[in-house]
């Protein structure tokens, strides 16, 4: 059965994991990732974002619980039948020497590769309307290695979008992008998920970000579900202060918009 077939994509059924010296760290986390829906984690450093996601694509295998993709167990599903459903951009990525941003941008359509060795001109009609679309068709000859952090963000960004997956796992993809670039990419993200029925699970930090562009909000802290829920009943001051330990002044909002901007409040410091 496959994601398109399937109401919820991606399911996390009392998923749990943790280290040799920590091994109750995460979960139990159990949530259901809807189609066209974007889903983002948020927490404080060390909450167990990255690991969540990590578990989400496979490379990690919780201790207990379950990881559905598409109606099945993810572990029971080949490689290329999860690299055509999922794209995976990480935090930190491999930034290969030599290559030029639209030979990087082509290896996004490596899972259709049939026994030939080379691309179709489908595969390169594709690749290049990624760039197009994450506006990187200016560096398309240029080495990657010589583009600036964020110009090579955006590049990988396009990587993924080629590979046209039916779930894209992002992990803080704006970190790195001028506020320009951070809001266009958000854009795209809630765009592929109204308009083409993209999942996507991401982790952000700005919350006044993940609040507009979130269709829900997943809160973790220490790797405990702390809330699960749409951004106005997430992104508030009483449910984010115990959790970051700072105080919250929520500003007046336009009717309409998710949630209240929040702003730490200086005058009266960390909470006790």
């Amino acid at each position: 059965m496959s994601a398109q077939s399937h109401q919820f994509p991606l399911v996390f059924r009392d998923v749990c994991y943790g280290y040799d010296k920590r091994r109750a760290f995460l979960g139990p986390v159990s949530f259901e990732l809807g189609r066209g829906e974007v889903l983002a984690i948020v927490g404080p450093n060390g909450a167990g974002k990255s690991t969540l996601l990590r578990i989400a694509v496979g490379l990690l295998a919780p201790d207990k619980g379950e990881v559905m993709m598409g109606g099945m167990s993810f572990a029971e599903q080949s490689t290329l039948v999860q690299s055509r459903m999922l794209a995976y951009l990480p935090q930190a990525t491999p930034t290969p020497v030599g290559m030029s941003a639209y030979e990087v941008v082509l290896m996004g359509r490596f899972p259709y590769r049939s026994w030939s060795l080379f691309e179709s001109s489908i595969d390169h009609e594709i690749a290049r309307t990624a760039m197009e679309t994450t506006a990187t068709m200016e560096f398309a000859d240029r080495p990657i290695d010589q583009l600036s952090g964020g110009e090579a963000q955006r590049v990988h960004i396009a990587a993924a979008l080629a590979q046209q997956a039916e779930i894209l796992v992002l992990d803080e993809p704006i970190a790195s992008l001028d506020t320009r670039h951070q809001i266009e990419l958000l854009q795209l993200v809630t765009r592929l998920a109204r308009d083409k029925g993209t999942s996507v699970l991401i982790v952000l930090h700005d919350i006044n970000l993940t609040a507009r562009f979130a269709d829900r909000v997943l809160l973790l802290d220490n790797g405990q579900v702390v809330a699960l829920g749409p951004s106005r009943e997430v992104a508030t001051p009483g449910v984010l202060e115990p959790v970051f330990g700072v105080r919250l002044l929520a500003l007046s909002t336009n009717p309409g918009e998710k949630a209240a901007w929040l702003v730490p409040d200086l005058d009266q410091g960390e909470l006790e």
